[in-house]
């Protein structure tokens, strides 16, 4: 059968148009209105700081940024900026010489700007960094991807991106221009956060004997020195690899400092030193709160900046930790930090400048992991030697979620637990059965859960709402825990990869071998992303948990990030088993699904949550009992049985 050329040429014109109003119209209009329902429900108070003049600025610039990206994709890449019709050729000129992602880039400025200006401090604090999530797990998940296997590698990077890894010389203006990359995003959010008042159970972290420390104006002034010396040390790196190594120290440093902040909050009383200038004090204090202490940011980055200025001269490595060491002492001295914060600064910049050496060796653990598959037979059964994954995992999870609801909810969540369990077997059956005998899918599990809530909230409404939240803070730290049996299992794994985050296995048991065909490949630990990610969403979780935030937002909230999460994930796997459909996998479909839905579950307005209730021996009683049953469920078969559901691995 032909189609009519005309006729295909419509369709086509018809698709873009839709798939244009789509991204151009109807997403806006969802993020605008989910900020307005927060807004409604008040959902969050923290200010907005921005002022309107800069607000503009920034939905200005993001606008320009975003025709200017879409101009160079319509003029040297022969297309439109549309991932279901994308351009002929990469671009690399106009604005993507300076910015890899200008149209995502611009979107998400423009938001903020517009957030900004509106005031809308859900829109600001909640809905501006989802979508600014949403566009990298679109990058990661999907967009990087398929654009290096239709088009391959980028032949030159943007000016502000991280440089390639390769052993390259960098120039001057790179150089300038890491010395953005590396600490703006830090300095940005550092600078909101600044905005917020400090949080009631703050504590404060001096000691007696801090009080009475003397503080002379000197020690303003080497404490100040230490945004200089800070910032200039990007123009020390002389290779593209180590600065790609100590700026990804960085940014990961500042998340894990402002994550433990939200999490655990503290105050050192700022202190006004004797005899500085104003103009000296204000130019400190101006974007700085008492509560962001510990751990002390000017600690860590002097410590970091020394690092890198000794790794290129090796003459300044005395100088430069004296230095940085003189600037750690200032800040207690000046009476801007506690010891306390010290240390813990100290500790941040061991983590930023050891980032290489640390992610080399939690990829070396994964692969031993990954190959330590073992068995051990009881007559007809064979415990497979993942099982004390899968018991800690359960046992965690169960815990963590009694000891934020309380002995009450035992039944309930026993429930859940069940209807989970058997949700998970029937998914990962239905989806592939066909090459596994007995598989298990996360996306299953959650909707017999969302079944078993379902049911509970038919009789108790409030105490469904309280589980869904609470399930939600420890599903994260389940699922992380559970990678390790994923990494025995060889499930969950990544597609063929080359680098720093490739793992090989030989496990003969392993599904990268058996099923996958990828014996001593290099392939992406997909779950090691997966644990890392998991980890950082329950404490984003947890600290709305602390916050009183409401239930059902919290549960909306893990539906977004595991949902997101997940689809960065996928564009990562490489498991043959999984269906394919229009460039994306089942899963990733799903995932926007579950994004969605996610969305709409938060807006339902529902009461906050209560404090944690705390553990006693039932509950521990509990989780040994659901960690057990759960070990024997996913890490015990009968590997000589034929029969359906019999077998987690072949025989062996």
């Amino acid at each position: 059968m032909t189609v009519n050329p005309s006729r295909k040429g419509i369709c086509t014109l018809l698709l873009k148009s839709a798939y244009g109003a789509l991204f151009a119209v109807v997403l806006p209009l969802l993020l605008a209105g989910w900020a307005w329902r927060l807004d409604d429900l008040g959902t969050i108070t923290w200010p907005v700081i921005v002022p309107p003049a800069l607000a503009w600025i920034g939905l200005c610039c993001g606008a320009l940024l975003m025709l200017a990206g879409m101009r160079a994709l319509w003029v040297f890449g022969k297309g439109l900026p549309m991932n279901a019709f994308p351009p002929q050729h990469r671009v690399e000129r106009s604005v993507f010489r300076l910015v890899p992602h200008p149209i995502y880039s611009g979107f998400c400025l423009g938001l903020f700007g517009y957030f900004a200006l509106v005031r809308s401090p859900a829109g600001f604090w909640i809905v501006g960094p989802v979508t600014i999530l949403a566009v990298l797990a679109l990058v990661f998940g999907y967009e990087g991807p398929e654009l290096r296997q239709r088009l391959g590698e980028p032949r030159v990077a943007a000016l502000f991106s991280l440089s390639d890894d390769g052993d390259s010389d960098l120039s001057v203006s790179q150089r300038v221009a890491l010395i953005l990359l590396a600490w703006g995003p830090w300095a940005v959010v550092y600078a909101l956060l600044s905005g917020v008042p400090t949080p009631p159970a703050a504590q404060e972290l001096r000691f007696a004997f801090e009080w009475s420390l003397p503080r002379p104006a000197l020690w303003f002034w080497i404490y100040s020195l230490a945004y200089p010396f800070v910032a200039l040390a990007p123009l020390a790196f002389r290779k593209a690899r180590e600065a790609r190594t100590t700026i990804q120290g960085i940014w990961t440093a500042s998340a894990l400092g402002f994550l433990w902040m939200l999490l655990v909050p503290a105050k050192a009383l700022l202190l006004e030193p004797a005899g500085s200038p104003d103009w000296l004090v204000l130019a400190n204090r101006t974007l700085d709160a008492e509560w962001l202490a510990c751990p002390s940011f000017h600690a860590a980055w002097a410590f970091t900046a020394a690092a890198v200025y000794a790794r290129s001269y090796r003459a300044s490595r005395i100088p430069s930790f004296l230095a940085a060491a003189l600037i750690a002492v200032s800040c207690v001295a000046s009476g801007s930090h506690a010891v306390i914060d010290i240390l813990a600064g100290v500790a941040l910049a061991a983590f930023a400048i050891n980032y290489g050496a640390i992610t080399a060796a939690l990829v070396a653990r994964c692969g031993k992991i990954a190959n330590s598959w073992k068995a051990w037979r009881l007559g007809r059964l064979r415990i497979l030697s993942h099982a004390s994954w899968t018991a800690a995992s359960a046992f965690a999870g169960t815990l963590i979620v009694l000891c934020l609801t309380g002995p009450d909810s035992i039944a309930s969540l026993l429930l859940v637990t069940g209807f989970g369990l058997a949700g998970a077997l029937g998914f990962g059956w239905l989806v592939e059965g066909r090459h596994l005998s007995r598989p298990f899918g996360y996306f299953g599990f959650l909707l017999g859960a969302l079944v078993a809530l379902a049911l509970i909230w038919i009789f108790s409404a409030g105490e469904a709402t309280v589980l869904a939240a609470a399930l939600s803070v420890a599903a994260p730290v389940t699922q992380a825990l559970g990678r390790g049996r994923c990494l025995v299992q060889g499930c969950c794994h990544g597609r063929h990869g080359e680098g720093l985050w490739t793992i090989r296995v030989h496990a003969p048991q392993s599904r990268i071998v058996c099923v996958a065909g990828l014996k001593d490949e290099p392939v992406y630990a997909t779950q090691l992303f997966s644990a890392l990610l998991n980890l950082a969403i329950s404490c984003l979780l947890l600290i709305a948990w602390c916050s009183h935030a409401g239930a059902i937002l919290i549960g909306g909230l893990y539906l977004v990030l595991a949902a997101l999460a997940r689809f960065a994930e996928e564009g990562w796997r490489g498991e043959p088993q999984t269906p394919r459909k229009y460039g994306l996998s089942l899963y990733q479909w799903i995932c926007v699904a579950i994004a969605l839905a996610g969305i709409a579950v938060s807006m339902v307005a529902s009461p906050a949550v209560h404090a944690a209730s705390g553990l006693n021996a039932s509950a521990v009683a509990v989780a040994v009992a659901v960690a057990l049953i759960l070990a024997f469920a996913m890490s015990v078969d009968w590997p000589d049985s034929r029969l359906p559901l019999s077998r987690l691995a072949p025989p062996g």
